[in-house]
């Protein structure tokens, strides 16, 4: 459940009065929003029948509702009251474009193929992009460098404890169960 408190702290960071007063200075948190939802929710009848089991401990069964909720609370937060049935409608409707999208691309890789159409056609669209990273006083921005300094040292760690597990089994083969030993 580990997921959830990171959907938590992702949500938290939304402003907590109305950001959008029409639907259309919305554009970018529908397709957000959307992809998410589109994400998170069953795409096919397997997914489906998995959830219906999030008792048994299906974690995304158990997280599917989560954030729904997340969801819903923060477009009746961020949105002004009189738009925002209409921009959860748009978010609704971009996930059912997500879901088909997804679907069309088909096969194992078919989360990555959208994912790639979809960066393209956003590329080329004329957004205006907000760092989310000034909503929060506690969040950080990082360089291109900084991040491959956190994921080589991650490595780097990675490999350290993998050699002290090999270390440690040898040693312990070495000493605990000697077949060498002489009986007296």
């Amino acid at each position: 459940m580990h997921h959830l408190t990171l959907t938590t702290q992702f949500f938290n960071a939304a402003p907590k009065n109305p950001v959008f007063t029409s639907p259309e200075t919305a554009q970018l948190f529908v397709f957000t929003l959307g992809a998410l939802h589109a994400l998170s929710n069953p795409l096919d009848f397997w997914q489906s029948f998995k959830s219906a089991f999030a008792f048994l401990g299906n974690r995304k069964g158990k997280l599917t509702p989560q954030l729904n909720q997340h969801i819903f609370q923060t477009i009746t937060t961020i949105c002004a009251p009189e738009v925002a049935g209409s921009v959860k409608d748009f978010v609704l409707h971009r996930s059912k474009q997500v879901k088909a999208g997804i679907r069309a691309v088909g096969g194992k890789r078919r989360y990555e193929g959208f994912g790639q159409t979809e960066l393209a056609a956003f590329a080329s669209t004329p957004f205006n992009l907000l760092d989310l990273t000034e909503c929060c006083t506690g969040s950080l921005a990082l360089t291109g460098g900084a991040a491959a300094q956190f994921v080589q040292t991650y490595h780097l760690d990675r490999k350290n404890t993998a050699d002290w597990e090999m270390g440690a089994k040898r040693l312990l083969s070495e000493m605990v169960n000697p077949v060498d030993e002489d009986v007296d």
